[in-house]
C-alpha cells in the first residue's frame, strides 16, 4: 500500500511538473455566448378596421351623391322646376315664340377630389347619366324644344350640348337622354352625355330653352292668348369603375417590436385579406419609429410583386428584415389599385371594402441573444 502511494503521489508531481493538456471538447473558454431562442415564435396583432369604398374616396356628406336600393352610389339631382308664361305674339319670326326664359343653374357646392380634375387619381364612369325632361305644356297646339346643357368650372364653360326638336304636344312630355337609349318612347340619344359631369363641374346649367311652332300650328292658338308652360329636369348617372383607376389606401396596424438587446433580423406579418372592391392591389409594408418616422434601415422584401386580386380573400406573408436590430413601434400597410380592363359597368357600391383578419408576426428565425453581459 506504501508503494501505491509513493507511485501516484510521483505521477502527480511529474504533471505538475511538466503542464496539464485539457481536452478542447471540456475547455469551457470555447463555449458560444450567443443562443436562439423563439424561434417560429408568433405573437397577434390586432386586425385594423375595415375601409370601405366611400372611406377611401369620399363619398359620404354630398346631397348629390346619394346610394340607391341595391348599395350603388349614384350622381343625382333635380333642377327647380322651370314655370313660364307664353304669349303668342301676332307675328312669330321664323317660327320661335318668345318665352322669357331665364336660365336654371344647379349648384353643386362642393366635389370629392376624386370626382374633380384637381389631383384626380381616380376617373369614374359616367357613360350611363341619364338627363330627365319633363314638359307640362298649357298651349293647344304641337310645338319643338331645343335646349343648351353647359356646365362650368372655375367660371369657365366646360362642356357645351345643343338638344334639338323635342316635339312637345298638348299636355305632359317626357323624355330620356343618355349616350346608350333604351328605345322606348321619349328615349334619345345624345353621345358622350357624361362627359357633361366628368369631372363633376361648380354648375350645371339649362342655358336656353327655345320653343318653335310651324305656322299651321300657331294658326290653333290665338295670338295675345297667354298659355302655361313648366319644364322640369333631372339628372341620374351611376358611378362607375373605369379601367384608369390608381389610387392608394393605407391601413396602419398596431404591430410593435421592441425586443432590447436581442439581435433579431427578421420578422414576417400574416394576415388574410379580403377584397369586394373590383379592382387589383398590390401591397407594401413599413415600419414606423416612436415618433410616427418611417424607418428605412427596415426593407419590405418580397420575390415579386405581392397583389390582392379583386373579389377574392387572399392570405399574405409580408417580410422585414435589416442589417442592424429590427425594432419599430407599429407598420403601416398600403395597398395601391391598378387598372384593370373589363370593368366597364361595375358600379361602386356601399358593399365594397377591404376587411383585414387573422395578423400576427412571426419569428421564423428566432431571436440570437448575447450572454457576454450578465446585465443584458
Amino acid at each position: 500500500m506504501k508503494t501505491r502511494y509513493l507511485i501516484l503521489t510521483g505521477t502527480l508531481l511529474a504533471l505538475c511538473a511538466t503542464g496539464c493538456k485539457v481536452d478542447p471538447l471540456y475547455d469551457l473558454s470555447n463555449l458560444d455566448t450567443e443562443i436562439t431562442l423563439l424561434k417560429g415564435a408568433t405573437f397577434p396583432v390586432p386586425s385594423p378596421p375595415p375601409i370601405s369604398l366611400a372611406d377611401i374616396l369620399n363619398l359620404d356628406g354630398f346631397p348629390y351623391i346619394v346610394v340607391d336600393e341595391n348599395g350603388d352610389y349614384l350622381i343625382s339631382f333635380d333642377l327647380d322646376p322651370v314655370e313660364m308664361s307664353v304669349m303668342i305674339p301676332p307675328e312669330v319670326s321664323g317660327g320661335q315664340i318668345p318665352t322669357g326664359y331665364e336660365p336654371e343653374t344647379y349648384s353643386f357646392g362642393g366635389v370629392p377630389d376624386f370626382l374633380s380634375s384637381d389631383g384626380q387619381h381616380v376617373e369614374p364612369d359616367l357613360s350611363e347619366m341619364k338627363l330627365g325632361l319633363s314638359i307640362d305644356s298649357g298651349i293647344p297646339a304641337d310645338f319643338t324644344v331645343s335646349s343648351r346643357l353647359e356646365t362650368f368650372r372655375n367660371g369657365s364653360l366646360q362642356w357645351s350640348y345643343l338638344v334639338e326638336n323635342l316635339l312637345v304636344p298638348y299636355g305632359n312630355t317626357d323624355y330620356v337622354l343618355s349616350e346608350h337609349p333604351d328605345g322606348t318612347p321619349g328615349s334619345i340619344e345624345v353621345p358622350e352625355l357624361g362627359n357633361l359631369l366628368s369631372p363633376v363641374p361648380d354648375e350645371f346649367r339649362i342655358s336656353a330653352l327655345d320653343v318653335y311652332a310651324t305656322d299651321d300650328q300657331l294658326a290653333l292658338v290665338k295670338a295675345g292668348d297667354v298659355y302655361d308652360l313648366t319644364c322640369r329636369a333631372s339628372v341620374r348617372s351611376p358611378i362607375s369603375f373605369s379601367e384608369n383607376s390608381h389610387f392608394k389606401v393605407s391601413a396602419p396596424l398596431e404591430a410593435a417590436l421592441n425586443l432590447d438587446q436581442v439581435g433579431l433580423k427578421k420578422a414576417a406579418l400574416h394576415l388574410d385579406v379580403e377584397n369586394t372592391i373590383p379592382l387589383d392591389f398590390t401591397v407594401d409594408l413599413y415600419p414606423l419609429d416612436g415618433d410616427g418616422n418611417r424607418i428605412d434601415s427596415i426593407q419590405f422584401f418580397d420575390s415579386g410583386t405581392v397583389s390582392v386580386p379583386g373579389g377574392s380573400t387572399t392570405p399574405l406573408c409580408l417580410n422585414l428584415t435589416t442589417s442592424g436590430d429590427l425594432r419599430f413601434k407599429s407598420l403601416v400597410l398600403t395597398l395601391a389599385a391598378s387598372s384593370k380592363p373589363a370593368l366597364a359597368g361595375v358600379h361602386f357600391n356601399r358593399s365594397q371594402v377591404i376587411r383585414f383578419s387573422n395578423l400576427y408576426l412571426e419569428l421564423p428565425d428566432g431571436i440570437q441573444v448575447k450572454l457576454e453581459d450578465s446585465e443584458k
